[in-house]
């Protein structure tokens, strides 16, 4: 296959010739890597979690019974379908002979019938009692039925878990194929107002979307981390036990940590906290895919942590990153809007940092941060000036799939620092949920805590909720150490706080 050779049509939803009310459509771009190298290949690595704590305003409708909470949940996400079918695709693959890549397919089934849809409902939404931390049932998850044994299975599931009558958990659980991070976020707050709907009789909203949009990366070498333990696992074969570390800094530490991105803080030029604190970090620890740590919030900072960690002999390397970017508004409208696409929206480019930027620091690490971030800067507006980065994406993405395709066996264990970011939890998933009462609105629902992360690696939890930016670590159990993971996320918490102070 010529990666360069590519009929787009394959990437529009047709009617399958076979089998009646499905449509499908190739996946494109970094979603077949996403399906076919970390979903099928990986055992399901890039599952992604998005958990929430709910509490309902007014008591007095609070629910009678878990029975009746669950039904309101399946309810409304039956209702949900209408809005963003993509819950409910499924992924195909097949191995077409004489090809050296598999075929991927996004597929989807039409609802035949209420009975239909009431069975898919009760086998996608099911109800979680005796949990008090969605952090643990994040846990007990993130080796269960990662992978579907076949094709057109469920690959999005939403888990429900009572706390009180007003209160409850909400953890959604799906592929990375049809979503991202945003994406999940878009789906949770369209959710939310359904729910709004089923539970109150507000107004929904609605609007119906199929995911198909492209973005690219590239293979990265970087240089690397060298104090991890590495217990035998088997990159292939077996099956990582993810977990979720998190620390939230104070209301005041927050406020500190965007002062440094001011004018007059760590820098003289103001920085957006996109460029200081974009959201999660992984670093990988054992393998490419299963085996990563994921810290945040600074990107200036989370560049010495490899140099502390492995000082550089020379200056020649460089730190490299994929430059993940939220490029949903470079659309076609309507769905450039702010709550338009629920899909798969993200485009990327290489962020270079080359060693050399730190050399002259002598050490002094504030110096460091700040060489850092401004080649960070620089990148992230390079990257802001790149015309075509979504359209792109399919031809860069089979290259590098092709490319990956000649290596031998399995890839190497790689220890290379990784960063990405996913952005501010509010923009796309509202704290407060309104219902219109007469000529006034009432609130309803309130998302008291949330967070975002996946089975190993992108995207990481979220890194701000409720004006206080979180400190998060994804990893695999099975390949990394709890004591070495927690001692560079203390390490990260700490350069993160002496940096702010100095704002």
């Amino acid at each position: 296959m010529d990666p360069l050779t590519i009929d787009y049509d394959l990437f529009k939803w047709r009617p399958d010739e076979e089998v009646p009310g499905r449509v499908k459509r190739d996946a494109c771009a970094f979603e077949i890597i996403e399906a076919f190298v970390w979903n099928m290949i990986k055992q399901g690595s890039h599952h992604m979690f998005l958990a929430m704590n709910v509490s309902l305003d007014d008591t007095d409708k609070a629910f009678a019974s878990n029975e009746e909470f669950l039904s309101a949940c399946r309810l409304a996400w039956q209702a949900l379908r209408w809005e963003v079918p993509a819950i409910a695709s499924s992924t195909e693959y097949f191995h077409p002979q004489g090809q050296s890549l598999p075929t991927v397919r996004l597929t989807y089934d039409a609802v035949k019938d209420l009975l239909s849809l009431d069975a898919w409902s009760k086998e996608v939404v099911q109800l979680k009692e005796g949990y008090t931390d969605l952090m643990d049932l994040r846990y007990d998850l993130s080796d269960a039925g990662l992978l579907p044994p076949d094709n057109y299975l469920p690959q999005t599931f939403l888990y429900v878990v009572p706390y009180t009558a007003s209160t409850f958990g909400l953890l959604l659980r799906t592929a990375h194929t049809p979503f991202d991070g945003s994406g999940v976020k878009l789906v949770m707050n369209l959710y939310l107002r359904q729910l709004d709907h089923v539970k109150y009789s507000c107004t929904c909203y609605s609007f119906s979307v199929l995911p198909s949009v492209v973005f690219n990366r590239y293979l990265q070498h970087a240089h690397a981390f060298k104090t991890y333990k590495h217990p035998d696992f088997d990159v292939v074969n077996g099956k990582p036990k993810t977990r979720a570390l998190r620390q939230v800094f104070t209301l005041e530490e927050s406020e500190k940590i965007r002062t440094a991105c001011k004018p007059g803080g760590v820098l003289e030029e103001k920085i957006t906290v996109n460029q200081l604190c974009r959201y999660y970090s992984p670093f990988y620890l054992g393998s490419r895919v299963l085996t990563s740590v994921y810290v945040t919030p600074v990107h200036g900072t989370f560049c010495l942590l490899p140099i502390i960690d492995n000082p550089p002999s020379s200056s020649d390397g460089a730190l490299l990153f994929y430059g993940l970017v939220d490029a949903r508004y470079r659309l076609k409208p309507p769905y450039n809007q702010h709550l338009a696409y629920p899909g798969y929206g993200l485009a990327v480019s290489g962020i270079v940092v080359p060693l050399s930027a730190v050399s002259d620091s002598k050490g002094n690490e504030l110096e460091m941060v700040k060489a850092c971030t401004k080649i960070i800067k620089s990148e992230y507006e390079k990257q802001r000036k790149t015309s075509c980065l979504l359209a792109a994406a399919t031809k860069a993405a089979r290259m590098w799939l092709a490319e990956g395709a000649k290596a031998p066996g399995p890839p190497k264990p790689e220890l290379a620092p990784w960063f990405s970011g996913d952005g501010i939890g509010s923009r796309y998933l509202d704290a407060e949920y309104y219902c219109q009462d007469g000529m006034s609105k009432r609130k309803i629902l309130e998302v008291n805590d949330m967070f975002l992360c996946s089975n190993v690696t992108d995207p990481g939890p979220a890194g701000e909720w409720g004006g206080k930016i979180t400190l998060s670590v994804d990893f695999n159990e099975k390949a990394a150490d709890i004591e070495v993971v927690q001692s560079w996320m203390d390490k990260w918490k700490n350069l993160v706080l002496t940096i702010s102070a100095v704002a």
